[in-house]
């Protein structure tokens, strides 16, 4: 009897034998198998156990009707396989009356069906959409049709939007959902790579990658990326630009090193000038920015008081990391990339290794650091500790300063407090 109250009733019936099977000897003319039947049901399933012509060798076979076999349905990206469902060689479920199993979404008690949510693929002058019911779409990545997929995404209440954060494609879509009030994301393109991975999709299209992020959003709890204001976005393109200003500074000096031809020389010379004049506008640019906004203001004045901070990593930190202060000091720190990472297997410990976070953030304070170690009588001594008394190496201790050097700054933007270096020293 089964649990809805419909009987199953089970008969043994007698099957005629092939004649290898005979001629082996291995049986009596019939072998017996296994029927079974349900009310209500008009053709049994059977499964039972055929000799094969000539072999003497035993194969299990389904002679069930094929009209009422279940049917195989693929999950999480396999293909169904004509072997049995609890082969190892395939994942299958059989699905009894429904093509597709169903799908759970990140948000508990919701499921894919009831939550909206879009994948972008971004490309340089395409957008790939794939939406959360299967359907994809392809658009300009142009400001006109960007705005009018953002306007489409908000009328169908999308709860969230993941894309990849790719190089500078992306602000203008990035920019349109926030200006539309919609949920988006601008992900790690290395994170859903893994994850693609992990489904099984080596193939990498566009439409592909669209499907992945879309999956990603529904399986993955993502942290939307929080709205920039225009000060914001304008401060981020200058500190970018210094950046890249500083960059060919330091090309153009090492070609000049290797110059031997005067014409080559009086060019180098001139383009070095025009880099220096260049950047000292960049600086002031910067700095009329920073300190037009108050609360910048503020977050300047308490990193003025810590020796081996400049306005060059305070501008970087105002810029590119808005999260200190906001955040605890293992986040920060794992934000930035200098949080150490297990690597431990069994009765095996690795060497923690520190990767990942913000490259230009973590730039600027190795810079700050090595000022820090040698000027900041605080960070000074945490130095030698590591280094003379626990015996650490060099390389080491400095990114522990490092990392000590940015939990201060998160703890004094956290409270509004000065620099203070005998509570830093107490390990507050």
């Amino acid at each position: 009897m089964r649990a809805d109250g419909r009987e199953v009733r089970a008969a043994v019936i007698p099957l005629p034998l092939g004649e290898g099977a005979r001629r082996a000897g291995e049986g009596q003319g019939t072998l017996r198998g296994t029927m079974r039947f349900s009310a209500g049901s008009a053709v049994p399933c059977m499964t039972a156990m055929r000799y094969e012509e000539g072999a003497g060798r035993r194969n299990r076979q389904s002679v069930c009707p094929k009209a009422t076999r279940p049917r195989m349905s693929k999950v999480a990206g396999s293909e169904a396989s004509a072997q049995s469902p609890n082969s190892c060689l395939d994942t299958v479920r059989i699905t009894q009356g429904r093509e597709k199993p169903r799908r759970r979404s990140s948000i508990k008690g919701e499921s894919m069906e009831t939550v909206k949510r879009v994948g972008v693929d971004v490309a340089k002058k395409t957008l790939v959409v794939c939406w959360s019911d299967g359907t994809t779409e392809e658009i300009a990545n142009e400001k006109e049709a960007v705005e009018a997929f953002s306007l489409k995404a908000a009328a169908a209440c999308v709860d969230l939007v993941v894309m990849e954060a790719t190089g500078g494609y992306h602000n203008e879509l990035l920019w349109a959902l926030h200006a539309a009030k919609v949920r988006v994301a601008a992900v790690n393109p290395r994170q859903v790579r893994d994850f693609a991975k992990a489904l099984g999709k080596l193939a990498k299209t566009d439409r592909v990658d669209a499907e992945v992020l879309c999956e990603f959003a529904m399986r993955v709890e993502v942290r939307p990326t929080p709205p920039a204001t225009e000060a914001q976005i304008e401060l981020e393109a200058l500190v970018r630009r210094r950046t890249q200003l500083v960059e060919m500074r330091t090309a153009e000096l090492n070609r000049l090193q290797q110059a031997r031809l005067k014409a080559v020389k009086k060019n180098l010379d001139a383009h070095l000038a025009w880099l220096k004049k260049q950047l000292k506008k960049v600086d002031k640019d910067i700095d009329t920015h920073l300190r037009g906004n108050a609360d910048w203001d503020k977050e300047l004045k308490l990193f003025d008081g810590v020796k081996g901070i400049g306005p060059t990593v305070s501008s970087t930190f105002v810029a590119e990391l808005p999260e200190l202060g906001k955040l605890n000091r293992k986040q920060i720190s794992a934000l930035v990339g200098v949080a150490p990472m297990n690597r431990d297997s069994g009765e095996y410990r690795g060497e923690r290794t520190c990767y990942g976070g913000r490259t230009n953030v973590r730039r600027v304070l190795y810079m700050a650091t090595l000022s820090a170690i040698v000027h900041n009588p605080a960070l000074k001594e945490v130095y030698r500790h590591l280094v003379k008394d626990l015996k650490k190496k060099p390389k080491v201790a400095l990114i522990a300063c490092m990392r000590r050097l940015l939990t201060w700054l998160n703890a004094m933007v956290r409270d509004g407090a000065e620099w203070n270096p005998q509570l830093a020293l107490s390990g507050a």
